[in-house]
C-alpha cells in the first residue's frame, strides 16, 4: 500500500506531465519503490527519444530512513551505443555558482526540500521551482542536444 504522502505527490505531479509532453518528453515509468518500508519512494521517469535524454523525479516522503522530505531531479543523456552521462539539478546549480569540482556539501542548499507540516503547498512550491529552473537555467540542456559534464569530487580521491 502506497504511503499517503506518495499518493499526494503522485496526484500533484500529474499536473506537470503535460509540461513534459509539450517539451518532447513522455512518461516512461512511474512507480512506488520499496512500498511499506523505510526506504519507500516514488520514481517517475520521462524520456525524450529525439534528444536521447531522460529526466527522473524521485520523491522521498518524511518516513524515509536516510533521505526524507525531498524531491530529487536527475538528467541522463543516453547515446546510441548505450553510454550514459548523468547530472542532477543541485549539482548543476552548484557548478554554475562555484565553477569548480563539486562536492556533496556544495549541493545541499539547492535541494528541493518538502515541509511535511505544509505538505501539499510545499510539494507544489518545489514542483513550480523545478519547472521554473527547467524554463530558465536548464532550458538549453532540457530542450536541446546540449549537455554539460560536471566535475564531481569523489571521496575516494582523498586516499
Amino acid at each position: 500500500m502506497k504511503n499517503k504522502e506518495i499518493k499526494l505527490f503522485e496526484k500533484l505531479f500529474l499536473s506537470t506531465e503535460m509540461y513534459f509532453n509539450n517539451s518532447g518528453y513522455f512518461l516512461e515509468n512511474k512507480k512506488a519503490v520499496n512500498e511499506g518500508s523505510s526506504e519507500e519512494c516514488f520514481i517517475s521517469t520521462f524520456f525524450n527519444k529525439k534528444l536521447e535524454k531522460e529526466i527522473t523525479f524521485i520523491f522521498f516522503p518524511s518516513k524515509g530512513k536516510d533521505v526524507k522530505n525531498r524531491i530529487t531531479v536527475g538528467f541522463a543523456k543516453i547515446d546510441s551505443v548505450g553510454n550514459i552521462s548523468s547530472m542532477n539539478i543541485p549539482k548543476f546549480l552548484a557548478y554554475k555558482e562555484l565553477n569548480r569540482k563539486i562536492r556533496y556539501e556544495d549541493t545541499e542548499k539547492y535541494w528541493f526540500k518538502v515541509d511535511p507540516k505544509r505538505l501539499e503547498e510545499s510539494i507544489k512550491e518545489q514542483l513550480d521551482k523545478i519547472i521554473g529552473l527547467l524554463n530558465t537555467d536548464l532550458y538549453e540542456i532540457f530542450t536541446t542536444k546540449e549537455w554539460i559534464d560536471i566535475p564531481t569530487h569523489d571521496p575516494r580521491d582523498d586516499y
